[in-house]
């Protein structure tokens, strides 16, 4: 397990204050890319951030990952039409991210989240 910090808005991701939110009816590749952002997160941090539906989050900061309806009470707005089925779009608003995308966008949106936070690490550590 990685003891690296990953930050969003200078606040630590923790378990204890983030969450993974997905849609209540999350789609298949929803729900992938949540499992998808979770397990690497816990490699890169040691922290394994609990996977929710939007309304299950609490008081914890969201990592909005699909199409949420989280993502309007945040003021985050997203085009879902205009990104076809593999763009992306990735938006911070305060402690909050967004990660979405239609079908395979949603995939890309966490890969490309996770390819920048680990070349950060990888140089980091040296």
């Amino acid at each position: 397990m990685g003891k690296c910090v990953v930050r969003i808005a200078g606040q630590p991701v923790r378990a204890a204050t983030h969450a993974i939110a997905v849609p209540q009816v999350a789609t298949v590749q929803e729900r992938h890319a949540a499992g998808e952002l979770c397990a690497h997160l816990a490699q890169i941090t040691g922290e394994t951030l609990p996977v929710c539906v939007e309304r299950e989050v609490a008081d914890r900061v969201p990592i909005v990952v699909g199409k949420c309806d989280l993502l309007a009470l945040l003021g985050i707005s997203v085009n879902f039409a205009a990104l076809g089925e593999e763009g992306i779009h990735l938006q911070s608003k305060g402690p909050a991210l967004a990660l979405a995308g239609n079908r395979r966008g949603v995939l890309y949106a966490v890969s490309t989240l996770l390819e920048a936070k680990v070349l950060v690490a990888r140089w980091r550590r040296h």
